[in-house]
């Protein structure tokens, strides 16, 4: 049984045996609903699988610099999607990654794995971005 349809059961098992009288909810179990959704125990599991594999997330054609580009082309807003990039760089849960990080230098990845060049634009504003977050923490 996949693990989906075991989490659906549990949820409805939830619900069913709280389930107020009459369709009427009470007060309580909406606040227990609430707090259950946020202190999943697999929560941390599913932040280590979407973060998981940034180099190759990060190629120049993928899920952030691909969209990136997009809508750089078209003049939209990019400033979300390169404090998500910034934000790859504090990624320490893959080791393959970290080795990465270690071995070269932000611009040489910026350069390398990003395709960025550093002549654009966005590649001054990326690496203010992690500088300012190297400097938070």
């Amino acid at each position: 049984m996949s693990t989906v349809i075991r989490r659906k059961r549990k949820s409805l098992q939830l619900r069913h045996k709280d389930a107020p009288a009459h369709g009427q909810e009470a007060e309580g179990l909406k606040n227990r609903r609430k707090h259950h959704a946020f202190t999943r125990r697999y929560f941390k599991r599913i932040i280590k699988r979407n973060a998981r594999d940034p180099k190759r997330k990060l190629a120049k054609d993928e899920r952030i610099i691909g969209p990136l580009r997009l809508i750089q082309k078209y003049g939209g807003d990019t400033s979300v999607l390169e404090k998500i990039l910034a934000m790859c760089f504090g990624y320490r849960g893959d080791p393959e990654w970290v080795a990465l990080l270690e071995k070269y230098s932000t611009k040489e990845i910026l350069c390398g794995v990003c395709m960025i060049r550093p002549e654009e634009s966005l590649y001054t504003r990326i690496v203010n971005l992690i500088e300012e977050m190297n400097m938070r923490q």
